[in-house]
């Protein structure tokens, strides 16, 4: 608007006082998230949108779509963005993408690589918001992040239907760690009934799409006869992947097989 004055639309729950400061950051092709010097004020707020204005002459011109950080004692620092005309969803926390098969653009990476970096510092409530922009641009890892993080509870609300959702949204996109995350979520009855026959199919496909931990899995439900038959063959077919590709565990196990000369496996001390 006139004078660098800018909308803000909040995500559903958040809250914010007149006066808080707000610093905008843009997401900037080959560097990523990057903060504009200019720190903006909330004059007024309207439902879920907040009016501001700059404090001094902006130094960059915000667009729709940039993520603007509020300073609010009302909530620890959250996160919102610009506001680009489109309707809130009926459910925030639910997917409001549609499926899309293009390759995610390297603005939506670099969002997904800033959140990363929020993880590992423990700032989820931070990097959930990036997950979704990220996801609302196509990008399969950032999809089964962010179910991830509402299957545990970690920066948003535990919403085990949530994390089901966008784990089906991102197996769309042939992630193997949302093939893996179905699987457990569907053997262990989480997001609904425990449904082992269709478990045990999402850890084929996290396999068949190169999930060490989805064989290794598959291993122990052919050692039990879990969800499939018995099969003490399969069993070790599935170790043996699992340890090639580097897996820890199943290497664990495939070592002491070949200690103990055990499920049909040649006892060779060497190996």
């Amino acid at each position: 608007g006139d004078q660098g004055r800018i909308e803000i639309s909040l995500h559903r729950g958040s809250k914010v006082n007149a006066g808080d400061p707000v610093t905008l950051l843009a997401n900037i092709p080959g560097l990523g998230l990057a903060a504009i010097t200019t720190t903006w004020r909330i004059d007024r707020i309207e439902g879920l949108t907040v009016f501001t204005t700059p404090e001094e002459p902006p130094t960059g011109a915000p667009q729709p779509g940039y993520i603007a950080q509020i300073d609010s004692s009302a909530q620890t620092a959250g996160m919102a963005e610009a506001e680009s005309g489109a309707a809130p969803a009926a459910d925030a926390h639910m997917p409001d993408v549609p499926f899309k098969p293009v390759d995610p653009s390297p603005a939506a990476e670099n969002l997904y690589l800033a959140a990363e970096n929020l993880m590992s510092e423990g700032k989820f409530d931070e990097a959930a918001p990036l997950l979704r922009q990220a996801a609302g641009q196509y990008h399969g890892h950032a999809m089964t992040e962010l179910g991830a993080l509402y299957a545990f509870g970690k920066g948003v609300p535990r919403r085990p239907d949530a994390a089901l959702a966008w784990q089906e949204l991102a197996a769309k996109y042939g992630e193997p760690d949302a093939y893996l995350r179905l699987g457990l979520m569907h053997m262990t009855g989480q997001g609904g009934t425990a449904n082992i026959p269709l478990g045990s199919e999402m850890l084929h496909k996290a396999a068949a799409y190169g999930s060490a931990q989805g064989m290794y899995l598959l291993a122990l439900l052919y050692e039990d006869g879990t969800g499939v038959p018995a099969n003490e063959r399969e069993m070790v077919s599935w170790l043996r992947e699992s340890a090639d590709y580097g897996y820890g565990p199943a290497q664990l196990v495939m070592g002491q097989l070949f200690l103990d000369g055990d499920a049909g496996v040649a006892r060779d001390r060497g190996k």
